[in-house]
């Protein structure tokens, strides 16, 4: 099997580029053309892929189907019949699951959700009853997917370029996702809240056709390139 790398960074202060320091800078052209012919949206939803993880393709009736752990503290839930373990603030790997009725359960909490073919959803638990949330998959292998997920307590916030200059994904409303696909560059990002960066990931290496999830929780941000279990 294999696991999500997941990248959970320390807060730090943003990084602030001068436009002479942009000029060494190979990835810097790439990254200001974020958006242009890019796909956004703002939606109870997130986004995901299967990472070209399968030497063969899954059976046709699968969904896939992961854990966001909102809580300040790591949890272990269940997923179908498969104990996760998650940290906080971090979302796991996607599991294949059969489509059709799922079983979660969490601390005394268990419930069932119902989850169609093909389709890729995060189940948020650490906070009260689970809550299924639909992911959609990278729509062009040519593109990086990021999507910034804000589960926090910032009314809004932003995903941008350390130096603010750049925003890849604007005003996404608390309990809300937003999703946009990016070029293939190695960038430093920070989520930034009421026009301050509250968490900072330093030189994150975007690849084509990878999705990349940013989750925000009342206590921390996490960025993790998505990952799908082998079953």
């Amino acid at each position: 099997m294999w696991n999500a790398r997941s990248r959970a960074q320390s807060s730090r202060q943003p990084t602030f580029t001068s436009p002479r320091h942009a000029a060494k800078r190979p990835w810097m052209p790439a990254l200001l053309t974020l958006g242009l012919g890019l796909s956004l949206s703002l939606s109870p939803s997130s986004a995901q892929t299967d990472d070209g993880l399968y030497e063969a393709a899954p059976p046709p009736d699968s969904a896939f189907v992961r854990l966001i752990n909102t809580a300040a503290r790591d949890v272990t839930a269940t997923l179908g019949s498969a104990a996760v373990s998650v940290p906080s603030g971090n979302p796991s790997p996607y599991r294949v699951v059969r489509q059709g009725n799922v079983v979660v359960a969490s601390g005394a909490v268990r419930q069932t959700l119902r989850v169609a073919a093909g389709r890729f959803y995060s189940v948020v638990v650490g906070d009260g009853s689970p809550r299924l949330v639909e992911d959609p998959d990278v729509t062009n292998r040519g593109r990086a997917l990021v999507v910034l997920y804000n589960f926090g307590e910032h009314e809004r916030v932003d995903l941008r370029t350390a130096d603010g200059k750049t925003t890849v994904l604007e005003d996404v409303k608390r309990g809300l996702t937003a999703q946009r696909l990016v070029n293939g560059v190695r960038v430093t990002f920070a989520v930034f809240a009421a026009g301050k960066a509250i968490e900072t990931f330093r030189e994150v290496e975007l690849e084509r056709g990878a999705a990349y999830s940013v989750v925000v929780t009342k206590t921390s941000a996490t960025l993790t390139r998505n990952s799908t279990l082998r079953p």
